[in-house]
């Protein structure tokens, strides 16, 4: 089992998770990812979508794993992928 984690990004609007960071009180959801916007050089996120739940991602090689299923945890508010563990 793989884990990736990621360490609380300026990339993303979070201060309204802020709390929800600190205490790591994450959302989970799991399942086969639905990448609706590919990652490039020039934007670090994409916007996937798991379960029907529209999540935010700044991991690098999630294109390699998109056929798998994987538990991911994210930001209550934000939606910003924290944590994703793929089997």
């Amino acid at each position: 089992m793989k884990t990736l984690s990621m360490v609380f990004s300026g990339e993303v609007n979070g201060f309204a998770d802020i709390g929800s960071y600190f205490s790591k009180d994450y959302r989970q959801v799991t399942g086969v990812p639905n990448i609706l916007e590919r990652m490039t050089r020039r934007d670090k996120t994409q916007d996937i979508e798991v379960n029907n739940i529209k999540l935010l991602n700044t991991h690098k090689g999630l294109d390699e794993h998109e056929d798998k299923v994987i538990e991911f945890y994210y930001l209550p508010k934000s939606k910003f992928i924290v944590k994703m563990r793929i089997e």
